[in-house]
């Protein structure tokens, strides 16, 4: 089902070759809403012990219901997902996971899956050199792998996530940095450039977090509506310019783009 505000098509005319830029999420937004997510990528992979995955599904159930409650405070929902972040990098170091099994996990078929019409958004978007920003609480060493394996880890595509820190034998050791989550990716928004216009693509409220400093009319935000968070229909509606569920296609994006910018 594809739900458009009245004013989309109206928003998204201006759109020129040259006068825009796409920011988007990664998890379930770039991949299937059933998708594992990069964090959960691990998970019977049958890489690390069976206690590590049943100590990562232990945080999982509890703190993903957290994450989707819109009816507690943002403030206790940050730091839940901090914690739900840092726990599970303590898993990590607890279990020893090493460099070299990134190839490994990526080496199992299926191990993600692209959402329909996602690779070619990528192909497309490349071919009009239009810049894209995945702005991602995932871990951006198996985005990247991911994407590499796919051949669409393009020149036009910057990445902004949670990256992994590696001691000299390839041991993990923690994060690079500090961590991006759902609920904080203001703090690493896409500022306003060049770029007039933002196609803005994600699968939760707080996506559109993504960018500061434009002019909210020339956002234009779009969300898959993930299958767990389908309560919310009526929320996303009011905040997104574009509401895609059932796991819609990107071709539907790329159809509008094409429209208005051409092919």
């Amino acid at each position: 089902m594809i739900y458009r505000k009245d004013n989309y098509y109206d928003k998204i005319k201006n759109l020129t070759i040259d006068n825009f830029m796409v920011v988007s999420d990664f998890d379930r937004t770039i991949t299937t809403s059933t998708s594992h997510t990069t964090w959960g990528v691990l998970s019977n992979a049958g890489i690390l012990p069976d206690q590590y995955d049943f100590e990562r599904n232990s945080l999982y159930n509890y703190y993903r219901p957290i994450e989707l409650n819109d009816t507690l405070d943002d403030s206790v929902k940050m730091v839940a997902m901090a914690d739900w972040h840092q726990k599970h990098v303590d898993l990590l170091k607890k279990y020893r996971f090493n460099q070299r099994h990134i190839d490994q996990i990526f080496s199992i078929p299926d191990v993600m899956s692209f959402r329909p019409g996602a690779k070619e958004f990528f192909e497309y978007l490349d071919k009009e050199k239009i810049e894209v920003n995945i702005l991602s609480a995932g871990v951006g060493d198996f985005i990247i792998t991911f994407l590499e394996n796919n051949n669409c880890l393009y020149d036009n595509l910057k990445i902004r996530s949670n990256y992994l820190n590696f001691d000299r034998h390839g041991v993990i050791i923690g994060l690079k940095g500090d961590i991006l989550h759902s609920l904080n990716k203001s703090s690493y928004a896409i500022k306003k450039n060049d770029k007039k216009y933002v196609v803005l693509i994600g699968d939760q409220l707080s996506d559109v977090m993504m960018v500061s400093g434009y002019y909210v009319d020339n956002v234009i935000k779009i969300a898959f509506l993930p299958h767990d968070n389908v309560n919310q229909l009526e929320s996303f509606r009011d905040v997104f310019d574009m509401v895609l569920t059932d796991d819609e296609s990107f071709s539907v994006i790329v159809n509008d783009l094409k429209q208005v910018i051409g092919s």
